[in-house]
């Protein structure tokens, strides 16, 4: 599975910003960023996949294993209801603590 988007910002970022504003970075905004999962129905069966917020911060964390610097530098996600803000907290923080993925994860403002 290939996602170009990562390449171009880490391209874009390198090429234009790094040399013309030292400490630029790229930002990933995501204000509907959801819980982190997205569950389909597939006839009876119902399949839960990662959602936009948790794809993201995981393909991100895979090209940083490619191209150093990171690509996104720093993630902001939030959604308008507190319960999938929530939800998604916990599930950046089991990615940061059993996948070893390394992120900082700050609580959600109330």
């Amino acid at each position: 599975m290939s996602f170009p988007y990562l390449k171009v910002i880490g391209d874009t970022k390198s090429r234009y910003y790094k040399d013309k504003y030292d400490g630029a970075q790229a930002i990933y905004f995501d204000p509907f960023a959801g819980s982190g999962i997205t569950c389909s129905h597939l006839g009876n069966d119902t399949l839960a996949v990662p959602g936009s917020a948790i794809a993201a911060v995981l393909l991100n964390y895979a090209e940083n294993q490619k191209y150093k610097p990171g690509v996104i530098d720093k993630f902001i996600l939030a959604d308008i209801k507190e319960n999938r803000t929530k939800k998604l907290y916990q599930r950046l923080n089991k990615l940061k603590n059993e996948l070893r993925v390394p992120i900082e994860i700050r609580q959600p403002i109330n």
